[in-house]
């Protein structure tokens, strides 16, 4: 098991948020939660890099990977500014909001 979560774990280390999300949803290893990141979708209508972003947001590489994968728990209005800013575009271009099943 723990080497099938490994790879799970691998997986959504390169993949997109999508894909890491259903992955984790379909096996198991991670509830849904209401709030999906969209910022890798952003990111590529901007054909911005994740090292372009980190450097023009003065956010580490590694703290925005996560953003972008939807390792987070919280984020910081400021951060979030900043991505904006940088990407020219709303909060909800980045983030959505999607309803749990009761």
């Amino acid at each position: 098991m723990k080497d099938f979560q490994s790879f799970i774990h691998k997986i959504c280390a390169y993949g997109t948020n999508l894909e890491c999300v259903l992955l984790k949803q379909v096996t198991g290893m991670e509830k849904s939660m209401g709030i999906v990141l969209r910022m890798d979708r952003v990111m590529a209508d901007r054909k911005m890099s994740l090292n372009e972003l980190s450097e023009k947001v003065g956010v580490s590489n590694v703290n925005l990977s996560k953003i972008k994968t939807g390792k987070i728990s919280a984020i910081r209005f400021s951060t979030l500014e900043a991505i904006c800013d940088v990407l020219d575009c709303q909060p909800g271009d980045i983030l959505e909001y999607q309803r749990g099943e009761n």
